[in-house]
């Protein structure tokens, strides 16, 4: 029997609700796909970085803090193929992880987040016009990217997620 705090899932999964997409790449990821597109950052290195964009007590107490984390992430999740890269990114991790915060080599979890519960859905949320580049990026290709990231996800994962 389940201690009364943890409850049985439900045999066709939960719903993730409210997942922003800003939140859902991992840092690691993030970082590289700055790297790789050659965006300047506000820090010189990775462990910099990593410890601006991880949200602890001490880091996220004021509009100012949370807003430099988010535009960090923004700039590097703007344009077409960034932001289709970051969909993947995060309904894959969804998929495959299950909610577990990390996971072995295996794909096995670690330490979970919370009582493992089989998603089969996840809202991801995002503003698009924050990740057009200020209107570099035309609005309804940058939509369409991330429409194409849902479609290539359901059909790797055969409707599952």
């Amino acid at each position: 029997m389940n201690p009364p705090f943890l409850v049985e899932a439900p045999p066709e999964g939960v719903v993730e609700l409210h997942v922003h997409l800003g939140g859902a790449v991992p840092i690691h990821r993030l970082f590289e796909a700055a790297v790789d597109r050659g965006i300047r950052l506000p820090v010189a290195t990775y462990n910099e970085f990593a410890n601006l964009l991880h949200r602890r007590q001490d880091n996220s107490g004021s509009l100012e803090q949370y807003l430099e984390v988010y535009e960090v992430a923004e700039r590097i999740q703007s344009g077409p193929q960034a932001l289709r890269e970051s969909v993947l990114i995060a309904l894959n991790g969804a998929a495959r992880t299950q909610g577990a915060e990390r996971v072995d080599g295996e794909g096995v979890a670690v330490t979970p987040v919370r009582y493992q519960l089989p998603i089969r859905a996840l809202e991801l949320r995002f503003n698009p016009m924050k990740r057009n580049g200020g209107g570099i990026w035309d609005l309804d290709r940058v939509m369409m990217a991330a429409c194409s990231a849902v479609s290539e996800v359901k059909t790797a994962y055969k409707g599952q997620l």
